[in-house]
Order: C-alpha cells, then structure tokens, then sequence
C-alpha cells in the first residue's frame, strides 16, 4: 500500500522551490541575492543528517548530506564524520537532500543539472543513478531502503509547469497527485510492505472581488 499525507496550502508551490533549485544548481550560489552577506557565498550546506552505529560503545558514524560550492557550482556532498565526498563532478550544478544507510551501503537523494532541468538523482556508495532524464524540472527530495527496494519521493513537474508528487520504487515512479496543482512528497518511510510519503499539494482558491 501506497499512501500519501497531504497538506493543502495556498502560497509557496513546487513551482518556487523548482526555480530556486535551479538557481543553485545552474549557476553560482542563490547566496549572492540581496540580503545575503556575502561572507556566506561559495560555502557549504548541510540539508541531513544520519548517525548509524548500533549499540557498540564506539561512537557511531555521523552522516551528514548537502552542497557545497567550488566558486562556481554547487557540488552535492557527503560528509561521514566530517570528511566530505564530493558526489557530483564539479560541472554540472547538484545538490544532496537526504541520506539513508542500509546494510554497508550509503544512499543520497537530490539532484543534478542536466542541461535544460535538473534530473532526479540518488547515489550509491557514490554512484549516481538518474531517474528522469532532464527534459523537465524534477527533483528526489527523500530516500528510504527496504531489503533490495530503494524508494525514493520528490516531484517531477509537467508540460504545464506544475509540479506532481511521485515515488519511485528501484527507478519506475509512481504518480501521488493529478498534476491540477503544484505538489512535492517531501518525507518517505517504508513499514513492511506499506510506502508512507508526505508532502504538499498547492489548491488554486479563488477570491471573489468585494
């Protein structure tokens, strides 16, 4: 079973958060807009944060999930216990969203810019794996490990501009929303055989003139 918590708003949609998505992934960091001191440009970002240890009295591995900037693009980065790995090859814009552990490997949700949008991506022990092909604005927003089963939410928006809410489940999406208002899953969790996505669904509201 397959279910989705929606929280239906009437402001900030997909939309918004797509463009400012590309705008840190298609250029130099959105720090450099008003208001921003410009200390904190070309920096890093930290959006995750994972600790996976057991019950050993060692301290557990600290795993953290983000962005950090070369100076020209944002490079989606892991830090485990401080030391980052760079996911993304310092061209292409990409950012890293959340993490996950399952057995010894490691799993980023996020996204990468592809050319004319950016593509849902997650990474493997730091191999990416695309889920759309870039040809509209799409973004993995969470990652969750059941077994062999990688599930992964986010959004993918459509000809029309407006975003839809989907899982993916080992790569083929399903669709949470209709696409007749901008949508994101934002959180996913997996309980035996049942998938829970939360997220926003954006309803148009109409204000008669007085």
């Amino acid at each position: 079973m397959l279910a989705f918590l929606r929280i239906h708003v009437a402001s900030r949609g997909a939309a918004e958060d797509a463009q400012e998505r590309r705008r840190l992934t298609a250029g130099r960091s959105a720090a450099t807009r008003a208001g921003v001191p410009r200390s904190l440009q070309a920096t890093a970002v930290a959006v995750a944060l994972l600790a996976s240890g057991g019950c050993s009295s060692d301290d557990p591995d600290v795993y953290v999930a983000g962005w950090e900037s070369n100076g020209w693009v944002q490079v989606a980065t892991l830090w485990k216990n401080g030391a980052p790995t760079a996911l993304s090859d310092g061209l292409h814009g990409a950012l890293a969203t959340a993490v996950a552990i399952s057995g010894g490997d490691v799993y980023v949700a996020g996204g990468v810019d592809v050319g004319p949008a950016d593509a849902a991506t997650y990474w493997k022990n730091g191999v990416p794996i695309q889920l759309t092909d870039g040809s509209m604005q799409a973004f993995a927003e969470a990652i969750a490990v059941s077994g062999s089963d990688v599930y992964v939410a986010g959004y993918e928006e459509r000809t029309n501009g407006l975003a839809v809410a989907k899982v993916w489940k080992n790569g083929v999406a399903t669709a949470l929303t209709d696409g007749s208002g901008d949508a994101d899953a934002r959180a996913i969790a997996v309980s035996g055989s049942d998938v829970y996505a939360a997220g926003y669904e954006i309803e148009a509201t109409q204000v008669s003139p007085s």
